[in-house]
Formats: structure tokens, C-alpha cells, sequence
């Protein structure tokens, strides 16, 4: 159980991590020890960006039980959001500016993270011995 969350959470934040650096990186002067490595903006964006993933998911959640889903159902419908909503937020953060190069260059780990995290998403639904695992049902929608 253990390692299932560790490649759908890890997999793309450590994907991210290995993005080469920028092509002028040494021609820039070397950043104050005082500074902070994240500007206010990027802090901003990052507590943002997860308040509404969080938000997102438990309506997901919310509607699904609202909507007379299963308990199962709505906790699997949350948990691919969730999980997705990760997946989403590599090609995000590319393509804000994080990674100067563009979205799709310079980072081979980027879509086999993105591919892997997925795959290990379906795994979770639709293989019955990794179900019990998660509490969850079959993904499809009756």
C-alpha cells in the first residue's frame, strides 16, 4: 500500500526535480543565503493550488454521496481526482514559468512520471487484489 502511494505522489514531484537547469543559470549572480527560495508569488501559488485540490476533491467526494453513489465509489471518484489533479499540476508548473525551457523539452521523466502515476491509479480501481488496499470500488460510473 505503501508503495502505491509513494509512485503516484513522489514519482512526479521527483520528475520534476531532475528538469535540467536553465540555459543562463551560471550567468546569473549567485542568490543572497538570506533569501528564500520561494518568491511570495510561487508561495501564494503553491497554498492556492492546493486549498483547491483539496476543495475539488472532497466535491468530488460530496456530489458523489449526494449523488447516491456507494461510499466505495465516491471515495475512488475522489482519490482519481486527487490523484490526477497531481498528474495535472507537473505539465502546471512547466508550464508557469517553473521550467524556462517549455512544456514537453529538456526533462525525459516528465511523461513516464505523468504514465506511471496514471497506471498505478488504474491499478488501485480495477485490480480486484489492490482494491480492498484502498477501500475502493470499480471507477466506471453505472
Amino acid at each position: 500500500m505503501l508503495w502505491i502511494n509513494l509512485v503516484t505522489e513522489c514519482l512526479p514531484a521527483m520528475a520534476l526535480a531532475a528538469d535540467p537547469p536553465q540555459a543562463n543559470c551560471m550567468r546569473r549572480p549567485p542568490v543572497r543565503p538570506e533569501k528564500m527560495i520561494f518568491s511570495n508569488n510561487a508561495k501564494k501559488e503553491i497554498i492556492r493550488k492546493g486549498i483547491m485540490a483539496g476543495i475539488t476533491t472532497f466535491g468530488v467526494y460530496a456530489g458523489g454521496m449526494d449523488a447516491g453513489w456507494p461510499q466505495a465509489k465516491a471515495r475512488t471518484m475522489a482519490f482519481s481526482h486527487l490523484v490526477m489533479s497531481r498528474v495535472c499540476n507537473i505539465f502546471d508548473s512547466r508550464r508557469a514559468g517553473w521550467d524556462a525551457s517549455g512544456p514537453g523539452t529538456g526533462n525525459r521523466y516528465i511523461l513516464p512520471a505523468a504514465g506511471v502515476s496514471t497506471a498505478m491509479l488504474l491499478l488501485t480501481m480495477y485490480v480486484p487484489v489492490l482494491r480492498p488496499l484502498y477501500s475502493k470500488g470499480p471507477g466506471h460510473i453505472d
